[in-house]
C-alpha cells in the first residue's frame, strides 16, 4: 500500500498542464527506482482522475495526461503565506519576462497564492498593495501585442529556433521576415527582440508589437551567434543609446540647489564630484557614456543645469535648444 501511495504521489507531482505521455511518467518513476507494468500506470492514472483534476487526451497516440486548465495546485507541503506572497510578487514583476508556457504552468500557483493571501489574516496579505514600481518618465500606454505571435516568439527564443512573421516597419510597410531571436529587451512598455534576418549575421532590433502571424520554424539556430551576450550587447551601446565616442564623456555641469540635492543622493557616475562656487551654484564633474541618453537627460533638466564642458557637447546642447526655440516663433512676443 505504501509503495502504491508513493508511486501515485510521484505521478501527481510529475503531471502539469503540459501534456505528458506514459513514457514521460515512466522516466520519472525509474529515476526513483520504481518499476511497474504500463497497465498498472494506466490504472493509477484513471484512479487518480476520479479524485483530482487530471484528464487525458486520447484523440491521437500516444495518449497524454495533464492537469486541467485552472485546476487547483496540489502542494505537499501546502503553500505558506510567505511563499504565496513570493508568487504574487513574481507574477506582478516578472510575468512578461517569462516564457509564455512557463506562465501557463505557473498560473495555478499564482491563483492559489492569491487565494491563500486573501484568506489569511497576517501582514503578508497587504504587502503587494503597499509596494509599487513607477517610472519618472512620462507614462505611456503599452502597445497592443498579438498574444499568439508573442507565444511563438518566446518559444523560438527558448528553443533556439527561427520564426517567420509579418513585420510592420516604422514607416507602415509590411514585410515577411524570418527572424533568429537572440534576446528580449524590455524598454519601459515596449518589448524588443534582438536577432538576425534569414542567413545574415548583423544583429537588429524588432518591436514585438509590430509582429503578426508568427509561425515557429524547425531550423535550429543554436550555433548562430553562440557567443552572443545580451548584457554586453547593451553595455556596448548597440541598443537605443548608441555610443558616439569610444571614450567616456568628461562632463562638467553647473547645477542649482534643486539638482544638487537630487544628484548628491543619486550620482550619475562612480567618480562624480560636486563643488560649491557660489551660494546658489554648484559644479558637477563626472565621467558618463558618450551617447544620446546623456543628451536627452540634460535637455530634460531644462534651466536647472548648464553644460560647461566639454565644448563639443556644450555646442550640441546649444544647437538643440536653438532648434527648439525655432518651434516657438512667438517666444519674444510673450
Amino acid at each position: 500500500m505504501a509503495d502504491m501511495i508513493y508511486r501515485q504521489w510521484l505521478i501527481l507531482k510529475q503531471l502539469s498542464q503540459r501534456p505528458q505521455t506514459l513514457a514521460d511518467i515512466e522516466k520519472v518513476l525509474r529515476r526513483e527506482n520504481i518499476t511497474c507494468h504500463r497497465r498498472t500506470l494506466d490504472r493509477d492514472l484513471n484512479q487518480l482522475s476520479e479524485h483530482f483534476a487530471i484528464t487525458s487526451d486520447e484523440s491521437s497516440k500516444p495518449y497524454t495526461w495533464f492537469w486541467m486548465e485552472n485546476a487547483p495546485r496540489l502542494e505537499i507541503p501546502s503553500m505558506t503565506p510567505d511563499m504565496a506572497l513570493t508568487f504574487v510578487m513574481a507574477e506582478k514583476m516578472l510575468k512578461n519576462a517569462l516564457p509564455v508556457e512557463v506562465v501557463d504552468l505557473l498560473s495555478g500557483y499564482f491563483d492559489s497564492a492569491r487565494k491563500i493571501l486573501a484568506s489569511v489574516d497576517n501582514p503578508f496579505k497587504y504587502w503587494s498593495s503597499k509596494v509599487a514600481t513607477i517610472s519618472t518618465r512620462l507614462p505611456m500606454l503599452a502597445p497592443q501585442i498579438d498574444a499568439a505571435s508573442m507565444k511563438v516568439v518566446y518559444d523560438a527564443l527558448l528553443k533556439e529556433k527561427r520564426f517567420v512573421c509579418d513585420y510592420q516597419k516604422a514607416d507602415g510597410e509590411k514585410r515577411e521576415y524570418e527572424i533568429s531571436p537572440r534576446g528580449l529587451i524590455f524598454a519601459d512598455n515596449v518589448v524588443y527582440i534582438v536577432g538576425t534576418l534569414w542567413e545574415y549575421n548583423d544583429l537588429r532590433q524588432f518591436a514585438l508589437h509590430r509582429i503578426g502571424n508568427a509561425k515557429l520554424l524547425e531550423q535550429d539556430i543554436s550555433a548562430q551567434h553562440a557567443d552572443f551576450n545580451l548584457p554586453r550587447y547593451i553595455a556596448d551601446g548597440h541598443f537605443f543609446f548608441k555610443k558616439e565616442g569610444k571614450k567616456p564623456l568628461k562632463l562638467k555641469l553647473k547645477l542649482d540647489k534643486d539638482m544638487l540635492r537630487i544628484l548628491r543622493e543619486t550620482p550619475i557616475s562612480a567618480d562624480q564630484k560636486i563643488s560649491q562656487v557660489t551660494e546658489h551654484d554648484f559644479i558637477l564633474q563626472a565621467s558618463v557614456p558618450d551617447n544620446a541618453q546623456i543628451k536627452w537627460w540634460i535637455l530634460s533638466l531644462g534651466e536647472n543645469v548648464t553644460v560647461l564642458q566639454p565644448k563639443r557637447f556644450r555646442q550640441k546642447i546649444m544647437t538643440s535648444i536653438a532648434n527648439m526655440m525655432q518651434n516657438y516663433p512667438d517666444l519674444n512676443q510673450a
